[in-house]
């Protein structure tokens, strides 16, 4: 499958970045998306060990928790990679390109407390959007934007997010409505289900997703999600009234 590029998201809850279970996954996959990971101060030299045993490049963000976000890439890859830090602990991005494709794939991990930090991270998030063509977002968004995404009734929390920010992702489609999946929702406590875990990718970028899976894990109360990439052929920009349209040749 040289042509597929394969690329999860799983929100570690604060397990380890030495986990058994995270140097599996990247084994399984290209490009690794981890939130709510945590580095061992123990070994101030850890990402250089890992990095040398499991043959990847780790990029790192910490916030002002103990939790980082991690984007991790297999050593492997041919193509080009640049990373960008977004919004420290929230929000990261690599960018994939060669001669023929280029994707800016984000890291993305909401903050889960008060609705008013919530709202003010999305809002600056997607500010800094505006600057990139072919998004894909993927993570933990901590955000229930629809009734559907969860089993019970949102609280007010939920509603008060969903109301301030869900116009900010009118322009982007969430791959779980178009693909499906074999499970509905990528959070598990007790007897509650919700949709936390997210892909969303502007319109062009639908037609280069060729699968999109919630897979079941044992380490977190948050699924992995995982697509299957198109790398592509040549990309084709036209330029219309000051918008760019992308086209796949």
């Amino acid at each position: 499958m040289e042509n597929i590029l394969k690329v999860a998201s799983q929100n570690c809850r604060q397990n380890s970045i030495t986990n058994i279970n995270i140097k599996q996954l990247i084994q399984e996959n290209d490009i690794l998306n981890l939130q709510e990971v945590t580095i061992p101060k123990t070994d101030t030299n850890i990402i250089g060990k890992l990095e040398k045993e499991w043959k990847v490049k780790i990029y790192t963000s910490q916030s002002h928790t103990k939790n980082s976000i991690i984007q991790i890439v297999k050593g492997n890859l041919k193509e080009t990679i640049s990373f960008t830090e977004i919004i420290p602990g929230n929000a990261t991005k690599i960018k994939i390109s060669n001669e023929k494709f280029s994707y800016n794939i984000f890291n993305i991990y909401a903050p889960p407390g008060q609705p008013q930090e919530h709202i003010a991270f999305c809002k600056k998030l997607f500010e800094k959007l505006k600057y990139y063509e072919n998004i894909i977002l993927m993570g933990d968004f901590n955000n229930i934007l629809n009734e559907n995404e969860c089993n019970k009734t949102r609280n007010e929390k939920h509603k008060k997010k969903a109301r301030e920010t869900k116009h900010l992702y009118q322009n982007l489609h969430d791959v779980h409505n178009i693909l499906g999946s074999n499970l509905k929702y990528t959070y598990i406590v007790g007897d509650y289900r919700a949709r936390l875990d997210k892909v969303l990718v502007e319109k062009n970028m639908i037609q280069n997703i060729e699968n999109y899976e919630i897979i079941p894990t044992i380490f977190s109360d948050h699924h992995q999600i995982k697509i299957h990439l198109k790398k592509g052929e040549k990309i084709i920009k036209e330029v219309k009234k000051n918008k760019v349209f992308i086209y796949l040749d």
